[in-house]
């Protein structure tokens, strides 16, 4: 069975002050998870997860409605792969950053719920040059193909495709 690392739980007209649970998928190799990244596409909600379900928390005073990101990125099949047999693939390993225990700066995260046909972002911190790397729905894109950086500007370039209300869009880079 193939893993699933990420996840998007679609939450309707949860109470004000009122809870709601859904049930997850995220798993490796078939083995419920306990993901380890959640984000919001609305303010005023909170999440307790286990390896199996999502409980919101409408914290507004008014009934609301959010989509729930889950993302399991801290596992075996995201950092080497994924395993076919009990012995592991030899994968390459790159720091970033300053090499032999050196400080080489920090790496910054921020997390965007596009609009249709948005391609302009404004980062929370400017990006120092070096390490960026961006996810659409979880899936690896690259610096100068398919996003550019300057300051605190992320740019998409439309390449594979225009982004839409319904994605996800993660940026990792130096700051």
């Amino acid at each position: 069975m193939m893993p699933r690392l990420l996840q998007i739980l679609a939450f309707a007209n949860v109470p004000a002050g009122g809870n709601a649970v859904l049930p997850h998928e995220i798993n490796v190799a078939g083995v419920p998870a306990k993901p380890d990244f959640v984000a919001f596409d609305a303010a005023g909600f909170t999440a307790v997860v286990t390896d199996t379900t999502c409980t919101v928390t409408n914290n507004n005073i008014v009934p609301a409605s959010v989509n729930v990101w889950l993302e399991l990125k801290h596992s075996i099949p995201r950092e080497l792969g994924a395993l076919s047999t009990t012995s592991l693939v030899p994968r390459p390993f790159i720091a970033v950053g300053g090499g032999g225990g050196g400080s080489g700066g920090s790496i910054q995260e921020d997390v965007f719920f596009p609009i249709n046909g948005q391609t302009v972002f404004t980062l929370s911190q400017p990006y120092v040059g070096g390490f960026a790397v961006v996810f659409i729905n979880g899936v690896e894109y690259v610096n100068t193909i398919n996003f550019t950086i300057v300051g605190t500007t992320l740019t998409w370039l439309d390449t594979p495709f225009t982004l839409a209300v319904t994605d996800l869009l993660v940026a990792d880079y130096a700051v």
